[in-house]
């Protein structure tokens, strides 16, 4: 477009690329046996089961909590289970002392990990 002697066009591009790329991956194993006992037996014959073990180690106590729900037909005749056969698991394994008090964030990163 020119208006007088003035030319007022222009040109103007864009030119946009990324690339990138991720992955994750976690592992955990834990092997062992853990005591529990029966904390309901529901209608349809299925137990309901809970326990924890605690170890007292050099630098602190660890522990180990489970619970879910097991069909009496899977316990063996050792009256014992695998845990693959329980539904519904929960398992939590944790400490204290000053092997796990490494592993807490501080107050400064919980302060700033918190979602507005």
């Amino acid at each position: 477009m020119t208006i007088g002697e003035r030319n007022l066009s222009y040109a103007a591009s864009h030119d946009n690329s990324t690339s990138g790329s991720t992955s994750a991956d976690q592992s955990n194993s834990i092997s062992g046996s853990i005591s529990v006992e029966v904390i309901d037996v529901m209608a349809n014959g299925n137990l309901m089961i809970r326990g924890e073990k605690w170890l007292t180690l050099n630098t602190g106590d660890e522990y180990i909590r489970l619970s879910g729900t097991i069909r009496p037909d899977d316990i063996s005749p050792e009256n014992t289970i695998a845990s693959t056969r329980i539904s519904n698991a929960r398992i939590q394994y944790s400490g204290t002392g000053d092997r796990q008090d490494t592993q807490d964030q501080g107050w400064l990163a919980r302060f700033f990990n918190v979602v507005l």
